[in-house]
């Protein structure tokens, strides 16, 4: 703490402590959003500013087409971790399903959502992963965001490594989904933060000197195609000047 690796909150840290006494992230889960932005300070070795660390709710992913052996799982069903900090945590059906969930919730709005991969165009219902004992939400750009994890310490009560992406795909990925939130009709708010913390991640991974690793990342976006391609282009448009620079040279020499 005192070198400027954030937090988290309390409910978050024993969420995460009870993930890892279950042996989720044993079983290839891996923690995005907010937590894993903040998972990268200590990663790169860099002090984000305080403005990029709000409090959050927790986010736990893993791709569907991952398999394990079919006998190992959790120790306990994904809906039963959460109330390790709160016992009044509970699975929120969805409004099409309602006998699935792949949310859970505390009183007062606290969410722990379970996300996967998507496995085609127009598959968003929700599916099985019959590993984590849950349901959970299929997501576009989700594949390109899984591929070639890390592990990153949180500093929960005791203190632990999780899954996390990598932070160069953890910047290119929110530059893809900021366009993303824009033409779906999603808040312009939640667009403006995903830029941001690429911007943050990107000035971050050129001070360190990971300018290839980054450039690589990008290469393969940009070889997605050309939606993908028109997505950065996009995106690098409404970021500051030196990320800008970095990511519009890549994409116009790939």
């Amino acid at each position: 703490m005192a070198g400027g690796l954030p937090e988290p909150g309390t409910f978050t840290a024993s969420v995460i402590g009870a993930l890892v006494l279950a042996g989720v992230f044993r079983l290839r889960g891996i923690i995005v959003g907010m937590v894993a932005f903040q998972t990268c300070a200590g990663h790169l070795g860099f002090r984000l500013p305080a403005s990029a660390i709000p409090t959050g709710d927790l986010d736990l992913a893993r791709d569907y087409g991952v398999s394990v052996a079919p006998d190992d799982k959790p120790d306990q069903p994904l809906f039963e971790i959460p109330k390790a900090g709160d016992p009044a945590s509970a699975p929120v059906p969805t409004m099409a399903y309602p006998l699935v969930a792949t949310t859970y919730a505390r009183p007062g709005g606290y969410r722990v959502d379970v996300l996967t991969t998507n496995r085609g165009a127009g598959r968003d219902a929700p599916v099985r992963l019959s590993s984590l004992q849950t349901d959970a939400l299929p997501l576009r750009f989700l594949d390109f965001l899984l591929r070639d994890t890390v592990e990153a310490a949180v500093l929960t009560g005791f203190g632990t490594l999780v899954n996390v992406p990598s932070p160069e795909r953890y910047a290119v990925h929110k530059m893809i989904v900021s366009t993303l939130s824009r033409t779906s009709g999603e808040s312009a708010v939640k667009a403006d933060k995903d830029l941001v913390q690429s911007g943050i991640l990107i000035e971050a991974l050129i001070l360190k000197g990971r300018h290839d690793d980054l450039a690589d990342v990008l290469r393969e976006a940009v070889q997605r195609g050309a939606a993908w391609k028109d997505r950065l282009k996009r995106s690098a448009a409404r970021l500051d000047e030196a990320p800008w620079a970095f990511v519009t040279s890549v994409i116009e020499e790939t």
